[in-house]
């Protein structure tokens, strides 16, 4: 008798890393995000965010992507690795570092972050 291929639900607590290999000055850097696996309610004030609309600079319709990716990364993020944050103690209390790294590399985390989701076909999109 087959086994049943099952999928696997998150695990809480689970912990999720994410790596970055980003290039400057000359150099390339391995940055290493964290995060503890998103929660429903994270899911759902992600997606809040994206469903409002406000303008962009040409005032087109657009979704509030870029406070949807942060809220996402600063609820969810448990530490970094590979920044060198001597310089920004006493910013906030419990994570000092969590002003000081960049905004697009936290876009590019939480990207990755998502991209862990499945994927449906579009006719399963479709039902």
């Amino acid at each position: 008798m087959a086994t049943a291929k099952l999928f696997p639900l998150a695990v809480t607590g689970a912990e999720v890393s994410v790596e970055l290999r980003v290039r400057a000055l000359g150099e390339t850097y391995r940055l290493v995000h964290v995060f503890r696996e998103p929660t429903v309610e994270d899911r759902r004030a992600y997606w809040g965010w994206l469903s409002r609309r406000g303008e962009n600079a040409a005032g087109d319709p657009a979704a509030d992507y870029l406070a949807a990716n942060e809220t996402l990364y600063d609820s969810c993020i448990l530490r970094v690795e590979g920044y060198d944050f001597t310089r920004t103690a006493g910013q906030e209390q419990d994570r000092p570092w969590k002003k000081a790294v960049p905004f697009e590399h936290k876009l590019w985390a939480v990207e990755k972050l998502l991209e862990r989701a499945g994927v449906l076909s579009e006719e399963e999109a479709k039902n």
